[in-house]
């Protein structure tokens, strides 16, 4: 590269200006170096000024300014040329210092659930199982809580995730899922056998379960809300499991339903989730 400047450079007459070659070889020589010796502000890094280009611009200099600009631009030229790129330091990626970080072996308290379980509808951090997470730390517990809550899921939905949850090993799981069958209104016998099928592979692999009782609005009809309350009852009681009847309509006082509960009627809000925070402690709690 040195010596294709060097030739340009003497077989350069006193009026002749640079032709494209030279540009190019200007510009291959400072590589990424090129923007600041751009003749025109809108030719863009990757286009060569043309011969044309050149000659019009040093046209306007005058005969004696384009000779001294013509070996400015030479000179230049072999001062890039002779100097070496500089290295770019390494620096550790994000990635590398989320590797880093310790895993936590605490043992596992697992909230398998619903939007109930997710948070729906509220800030992030403002669910049971987040809160649940501060008043074990804040109360010396070692314990980590994992929101296992799928938005939507039905126990069906819950089959399909249960190899996960059996993958984290957890030591207690509280099971709140059943209230979208009953939403959906579909039959109470296939989501006791769900429910059941969980029950049984959580206590299999070594987890106490604590059973979330759910319940259904008014319109459902007597007779299928009355099965389907029932259906948690007796799971508990025939697996030997805790059980926490979960009626988001007694965490507050008569009239305090607007703030505690979302428009939906289903939903806690997030005072509603503080509201519930100490009726879950009082059944899991026991079981630290």
């Amino acid at each position: 590269m040195m010596n294709k400047v060097k030739l340009l450079f003497w077989n350069t007459r006193k009026t002749e200006l640079p032709s494209a070659a030279v540009t190019r070889v200007f510009l291959d020589c400072l590589a990424a170096r090129t923007a600041p010796f751009a003749l025109t502000r809108n030719t863009r890094k990757t286009e060569l000024p043309s011969a044309a280009v050149t000659r019009v611009f040093l046209a306007g200099l005058g005969a004696r300014t384009a000779r001294f600009a013509l070996m400015l631009i030479l000179f230049l030229l072999l001062q890039a040329c002779s100097q070496k790129p500089v290295p770019v330091p390494e620096t550790a990626s994000p990635a590398a210092h989320s590797q880093a970080r310790p895993p936590d072996t605490r043992p596992a308290i697992v909230a398998f659930g619903n939007s109930l379980t997710a948070g729906f509808g509220v800030e992030p951090g403002s669910g049971w199982p987040e809160l649940m997470q501060k008043e074990l730390d804040q109360n010396g517990y070692a314990y980590r809580v994992v929101n296992a809550g799928v938005s939507g899921d039905t126990t069906s939905g819950g089959l399909a995730r249960l190899d996960s949850i059996l993958e984290i090993k957890p030591k207690i799981v509280i099971l709140e899922l059943g209230g979208n069958d009953g939403l959906r209104g579909l039959p109470v016998a296939s989501t006791r056998a769900n429910l059941e099928e969980m029950i049984v592979a959580l206590q299999g692999g070594g987890a106490r379960v604590l059973l979330a009782g759910m319940t259904l609005p008014p319109n459902y009809g007597p007779a299928y809300i009355s099965q389907f309350e029932k259906m948690y009852a007796d799971l508990a009681a025939r697996h030997k499991l805790t059980f926490m009847p979960l009626r988001l309509d007694k965490i507050g006082a008569p009239g305090e339903s607007a703030r505690l509960i979302q428009r939906d009627g289903i939903h806690p809000t997030a005072e509603g989730y503080r509201r519930l925070l100490p009726y879950l402690m009082k059944f899991l709690t026991p079981e630290l």
